[in-house]
């Protein structure tokens, strides 16, 4: 009867240490499942912010562009301009050259005669 009772003493303590030992197990488990998630959640974090940082990079890249764009066109412009206005001033300068050559006498020339038959 001792034997029984040791034997049963013996098989209460190792089922007592089991399910200590499956508590344990299950802790270590719940434990692993909760780090693996804070990882994820990190490279979650980690991705979303890389994310962003690329969003934002693009955008600038976006407005640089938009802006060089505007300020070729703004110099392209003003090179016309000022094209057009050299073209004008070259034929103004070319009217009244040619109006002062109308007026001017050539050397060996004499003064060409004015109204009544003055001469200036």
């Amino acid at each position: 009867q001792a034997r029984e009772e040791y034997a049963a003493a013996c098989f209460s303590d190792i089922e007592e240490q089991m399910e200590m030992g499956i508590s344990l197990l299950d802790e270590t488990h719940r434990v692993e499942d909760q780090l693996l998630n804070e990882k994820e959640e990190d490279r979650q974090k980690k991705l979303a912010a890389q994310k962003a940082r690329q969003a934002e990079k693009e955008n600038l890249l976006q407005k640089m562009y938009l802006e060089k764009k505007s300020v070729r066109k703004e110099i392209l412009d003003s090179k016309e301009s000022l094209i057009i206005a050299t073209n004008q001033a070259r034929n103004d300068f070319n009217v009244l050259s040619a109006r002062k050559a109308c007026f001017t006498p050539k050397q060996n020339e004499h003064p060409r005669p004015t109204l009544h038959g003055m001469r200036p």
